[in-house]
C-alpha cells in the first residue's frame, strides 16, 4: 500500500464536490499535471496532494498499522483586473468540501486550513492547504 489511496480519496472528494452544488462551473478544476501546452483558462482551480509523512508499526501476523500525513493544495486563481471577492468565494467553496471530512470508511480525516495569496504573473491567486492523516491496517 502507498500513498495512492489517500491521494486517491481527497481527488475524488474534491471532483465530485466540485461537479455538484458546492461548485463552480465557471471554474474549471485543473490538475498539477496537465499538460504544459493545455491553454490555462483565466479562472481555475488547481489541485496538488503532496503526501509527507509515513509511520508503519508491526502488530504481528504481518499486520501493520500505516498512519500518513500530507497536505492538499487547491490553487484558487482569477484574473488579475478581477474583483479579489471573487477568489475568496471560491477559496470558501473548497475548504468546505475538505473542513472536518472525513473519508467513508473512517480512515482519511481531513483538518486544519490554511489559506494564503500566492505570487502570479497573471493571475490573482490563493492557495487553499489542507492537512490530512489517514490511519490503516495493512498487509
Amino acid at each position: 500500500m502507498s500513498h495512492l489511496k489517500d491521494i486517491t480519496l481527497l481527488t475524488k472528494r474534491l471532483e465530485t464536490e466540485w461537479a455538484g452544488p458546492s461548485g463552480d462551473k465557471t471554474a474549471p478544476l485543473l490538475y498539477e499535471n496537465s499538460a504544459a501546452s493545455a491553454t490555462i483558462p483565466a479562472k481555475f482551480i488547481r489541485l496538488h496532494v503532496r503526501p509527507g509523512t509515513q509511520q508503519k508499526r508491526n502488530l504481528g501476523n504481518d499486520r501493520h498499522r500505516v498512519e500518513r500525513t500530507g497536505r492538499v493544495w487547491v490553487h484558487v486563481a482569477i484574473p488579475k483586473t478581477t474583483a479579489t471577492g471573487i477568489a475568496w468565494s471560491l477559496s470558501d467553496k473548497v475548504s468546505s468540501i475538505f473542513a472536518n471530512w472525513t473519508s467513508p470508511d473512517g480512515s482519511l480525516r481531513c483538518g486544519e486550513i490554511i489559506t494564503d495569496v500566492v505570487e502570479s504573473k497573471d493571475h490573482y491567486m490563493i492557495a487553499v492547504k489542507i492537512t490530512y492523516s489517514s490511519s490503516r491496517i495493512e498487509f
